[in-house]
């Protein structure tokens, strides 16, 4: 595993703890649901957003908005291997994740809006 893929997997453990904050708090159902999707979307290397989830979770606890924003920070700085498996991947958790518990609300809904809005930028 490289140090860029590394990254790039720690900025989806920082997205999807975005996502999960949404709604003000996190859910051991959503929780639950991040190590069940991340461990079928990254199979052995799940540990890697499975780790910084934690730490985010239980000593870090960013802000959703300084989550979001070192995930894009990262994604930028890791364009050159954010290639379009990367991009599927990304999508597909962070809809999953949305969609974890009760559905996927508002603010869940604009932050997914903004990725694809910077995955955008990054392809153009």
């Amino acid at each position: 595993m490289n140090k860029e893929t590394t990254e790039l997997y720690e900025a989806l453990a920082e997205l999807s703890y975005a996502i999960a904050m949404a709604d003000g708090k996190i859910q051991p159902e959503e929780k639950r649901k991040f190590r069940s999707i991340i461990r079928q979307e990254l199979k052995e290397d799940a540990w890697i957003a499975e780790s910084r989830f934690e730490i985010l979770n239980s000593a870090i606890s960013p802000t959703l908005k300084s989550a979001y924003d070192k995930a894009i920070q990262i994604i930028h700085h890791r364009k050159s291997h954010f290639d379009g498996n990367m991009e599927k991947i990304f999508l597909n958790v962070i809809q999953k994740v949305a969609d974890a518990f009760q559905g996927e609300d508002e603010m869940e809904e604009e932050i997914i809006d903004q990725l694809k809005g910077e995955i955008e930028k990054i392809r153009a």
